[in-house]
């Protein structure tokens, strides 16, 4: 309901009235008619959780549920997304156990939305048996926030659930291990959506679906796309190491982010960025050379692909003498980062499309092309 609006006038028109000075700004709504609708439109399911089972009713769609976490790939998708929901329109985000860092930064970028967040507790029991010397194993981390997400959107009626995946994440850490290859990131990849799709379509109808509209770009071209607002760049955070948005500039995802920012924004960028030159530091030469396919295994770290790599590593160093950079030194020497594809047509390729919602492939189309223009400048 609209507050009441108060008037120092006296007023001789009946209730029924319209009144000059205070017209009316929200149509009635005619209750029959919404009730006939909801009769018609509402979908009826019941949640079982095999103690209670509660009936439900979900009746249209709601704003599109952004994962954010902060990250430079979060970023872009919150503003493809927004842009595709048209001015005005809102855009929820989905926080998993955020500080006040990501809820400003969620918050500045919501237009209007909600900021949903959710919240995780340790069981007393895994504590007390790494307290014991019992080691963590793997958790398949963005296929439980993919499910969470989706959770939370079923019960609070979002629209499509959407993370900020890209075609980086789909190149294998090793080739073949006991016959397969081994991704680190394969809850992020291409196959594992598909999966999960699936999964939804027979087994949770009802819930929204999930995609990854940034599927087709590589990270290098979403943070080209970024290049109108290299100040929110700039606050987007990276490292696993370090809290609090910090930066421990020695693991190979704090390589990563500074090697791609003086790619595509210059040097002096990347060290404002990291709060310090990475390049000049030797010890990370082996880093690097592992992120470029050139000795031992890619990183288990989020990474660009080798391609991107190199391509970065080539645009860095051009024009210069290898040892510029000692970080990139052997890189730069290697035939393989020489003979790299350049950066501008890896800037300007396109990767798969099918999973990405029609609602949004305009928008990833329009980001493209602005990393494609990027080098143009």
């Amino acid at each position: 309901m609209t507050p009441p609006q108060h008037c120092p006038e006296e007023c001789p028109l009946a209730c029924v009235d319209t009144c000059a000075a205070h017209p009316p700004t929200i149509t009635p709504v005619d209750l029959k008619g919404a009730l006939a609708r909801f009769e018609r439109e509402a979908v009826r399911g019941t949640c079982d959780t095999s103690r209670y089972r509660m009936p439900y009713y979900t009746w249209g769609a709601g704003p599109p549920l952004v994962l954010f976490s902060g990250g430079k790939d979060s970023l872009a998708l919150a503003r493809i997304v927004a842009a595709s929901a048209g001015a005005g329109a809102p855009v929820d985000f989905f926080l998993y156990n955020p500080g006040q860092r990501l809820r400003d930064l969620a918050g500045s970028l919501a237009a209007g939305g909600r900021l949903v967040e959710a919240r995780r507790t340790i069981l007393p029991e895994l504590l007390r048996l790494n307290a014991a010397g019992h080691p963590n194993g793997h958790t398949p981390f963005s296929a439980y926030l993919a499910l969470a997400a989706m959770l939370t959107g079923y019960l609070r009626g979002s629209g499509p659930v959407m993370a900020g995946n890209s075609r980086s994440d789909d190149e294998p850490n090793v080739a073949s291990y006991l016959g397969r290859p081994v991704n680190h990131q394969w809850t992020k990849s291409y196959e594992f959506e598909a999966a999960l799709r699936s999964y939804r379509d027979r087994w949770l109808p009802g819930a929204p679906g999930y995609s990854s509209p940034l599927r087709p770009l590589y990270e290098l071209q979403i943070i080209a796309s970024l290049a109108g607002d290299v100040d929110a760049y700039l606050r987007t955070a990276s490292c696993n190491r370090v809290p609090a948005g910090g930066w421990c500039r020695s693991c190979a995802k704090c390589a990563w982010v500074f090697l791609a920012t003086a790619a595509l924004f210059g040097h002096d960028l990347a060290i404002r960025k990291t709060g310090g030159d990475m390049f000049v530091d030797p010890g990370l030469s082996g880093v690097y050379q592992e992120m470029a396919g050139l000795t031992g295994t890619k990183p288990f770290e989020c990474t660009g692909s080798e391609d991107e790599v190199r391509a970065a590593i080539q645009a860095v160093g051009q024009g210069r003498p290898p040892d510029t950079y000692p970080a990139l030194a052997a890189c730069l020497r290697s035939p393989a980062v020489a003979g790299a594809r350049p950066l501008a047509a890896l800037l300007a390729d396109w990767g798969r499309d099918e999973l990405v919602p029609a609602t949004v492939l305009g928008q990833v189309r329009t980001a493209r092309a602005e990393a494609a223009a990027r080098l143009a400048r």
